[in-house]
């Protein structure tokens, strides 16, 4: 039985050379080429569909997770949990631009709302009697599986002790990039779940958390909002316009190549 599905979405570098010599050595890695880019919305329901077990483990490209993540994922998947989550942890470098500092406070923030209520991101354990497939016209994966979730009466677990090593983007264009993305995919999912509401996007559990950081670094606090904001309107701009919401999506190019933790 192939454990290791590995789906290479219209690469251009030697992802696929890698792949090849990788399922060469290990029997059970299988791997499928696309070579027209359909996004990695489709791509979670392909292994959705093809993988036998219950319980499948969700990574991306540029996951870089712990060594005890999986085990950590695990060990949370009781019955009656849909998905579980990792925590996120910003690899910065020594002299951190803005971008990077905003992004490492938002994960930090991340981490103290999902320790009262669970949420999750990308490297997610699913349940596939629960999750069967999610919805293809929403580019924000996580929140679509949590809705899902929480709409079949059913738990998300975050394990903290289960790192995930993510690179912030270093350039303004690129964060902003993400973010409307983000927000964008927000105003979709309201149409598909119109009872969902992220617990990071709750005011009442911001509002704490901001005024700390306002005191402590209060440029970088009102620069985060400031762009937030910014960045929910061109996301709602994106809305109003009819864009069409898919998993394919412009890269950030300045939040990848993460080599180390």
């Amino acid at each position: 039985m192939k454990i290791f599905l590995i789906y290479i979405d219209c690469c251009t570098d030697k992802t696929v050379e890698i792949v090849k010599k990788l399922s060469r050595k290990h029997q059970k890695i299988a791997f499928t080429v696309h070579k027209k880019r359909q996004g990695k919305l489709v791509l979670i329901n392909q292994i959705l569909a093809a993988s036998k077990t219950r319980l499948v483990l969700i990574a991306n490209a540029d996951n870089l997770p712990s060594k005890n993540a999986i085990y950590e994922l695990k060990s949370k998947m009781i019955s009656g949990v849909g998905v579980v989550g990792p925590r996120g942890v910003c690899v910065i470098g020594k002299r951190p631009c803005l971008t990077e500092k905003i992004t490492c406070m938002l994960w930090g923030w991340h981490h103290l709302i999902a320790l009262k209520k669970p949420k999750i991101l990308s490297f997610m354990l699913i349940d596939k009697n629960i999750i069967k497939s999610i919805i293809t016209t929403c580019p924000v994966d996580e929140p679509a599986i949590e809705a899902d979730v929480l709409r079949k009466g059913k738990k998300i677990v975050y394990a903290p002790k289960a790192k995930l090593f993510l690179k912030p983007p270093t350039k303004l264009k690129d964060y902003i990039l993400q973010r409307r993305r983000i927000h964008f995919g927000y105003f979709l999912l309201r149409k598909h779940y119109p009872e969902y509401r992220p617990e990071t996007m709750k005011i009442k559990n911001l509002i704490n958390l901001f005024l700390k950081d306002l005191v402590k670094k209060p440029l970088v606090t009102i620069c985060a909002v400031l762009i937030e904001i910014w960045s929910k309107f061109l996301g709602y701009i994106d809305f109003i316009r009819g864009k069409k919401g898919t998993g394919i999506w412009e890269m950030a190019m300045s939040s990848k190549g993460i080599k180390k933790c």
